[in-house]
């Protein structure tokens, strides 16, 4: 049996953990900021993360596109399974997630996407997870566990209705199943360490800004938390279950905030 005790900073919120850290990081996260394609032509464009190719898909930032930021991609359905694809390889992946949503023009609806994977370079592909419904109006995170040891490469694949938005892809990094508890850390979705500063950046008083927190067991036996708690300055609070126990692949949520006064 193995205990986590939680405590936060009253400055930067910090959290330490008695477990051993997890180290394994999210591996890639793409938002489609670092770059503009504005033609629908086959191409490749070389994103923060490394060169991607974009079959029947675009990458900007119009009213109807559904869209995080400045711009997000979009696929069209003018040809057979239109894409958009990793040009390189990572090493392993455990999760991955992106966000999508039908687009907001003329007879857009109806659009449905899949992942796919390959593990020789892009030579072949295989589905991954199951077809998603695209939701109307607001982008939605879709999470497909795939759990591959080996390099691989994925692709969105739009299988059917009309234009797609894509946006905030990541791959979270492999892996191995421990007897042991394990603690996977996410803030805001995004893995990280679990001895980790959380900067709220600029609040007004009188204003508050939040942000989540989520514990995950990943290893086999159960991982028991306690004294999940706030310590100093009281601006900052934690909501949620205090203490708690988390078998194989269960989550606790807390969401911190911050009210200045």
């Amino acid at each position: 049996m193995k205990h986590v005790f939680c405590r936060f900073s009253p400055i930067l919120i910090l959290f330490f953990i008695s477990l051993a850290p997890l180290t394994a990081y999210g591996q890639l996260f793409e938002d489609f900021e670092g770059a503009t394609k504005l033609s629908y032509e086959p191409g490749s464009v070389e994103l923060n993360t490394g060169s991607w190719f974009f079959y029947e898909a675009l990458l900007r930032g119009d009213d109807g596109d559904r869209k995080f930021g400045n711009r997000s991609a979009r696929l069209r359905h003018d040809r057979p399974e239109p894409y958009i694809a990793m040009e390189f390889d990572v090493d392993g992946a455990g999760d991955v997630r992106f966000y999508h949503a039908n687009s907001n023009f003329s007879n857009d609806g109806g659009g449905k996407v899949q992942l796919q994977y390959s593990i020789n370079s892009g030579g072949s592909w295989m589905d991954i997870g199951p077809e998603l419904v695209s939701p109307p109006s607001v982008l939605e995170l879709a999470t497909v566990p795939v759990n591959i040891s080996e390099q691989v490469r994925f692709r969105i694949v739009k299988t059917d209705g009309g234009r797609v938005n894509i946006d905030n892809f990541e791959v979270t990094a492999f892996e191995e199943v421990s007897e042991d508890p394990r603690l996977r850390v996410e803030i805001d979705g995004a893995i990280t360490e679990t001895e980790s500063t959380l900067d709220f950046g600029s609040v007004l008083t009188g204003s508050d800004a939040t942000s989540n927190l989520t514990l995950t067991d990943s290893g086999q036996d159960t991982l028991f938390y306690s004294n999940a708690a706030v310590a100093g300055n009281m601006a900052f609070s934690l909501d949620g279950e205090a203490a708690g126990a988390l078998a194989n692949g269960e989550s606790v949520s807390f969401t911190l905030t911050f009210a200045p006064e």
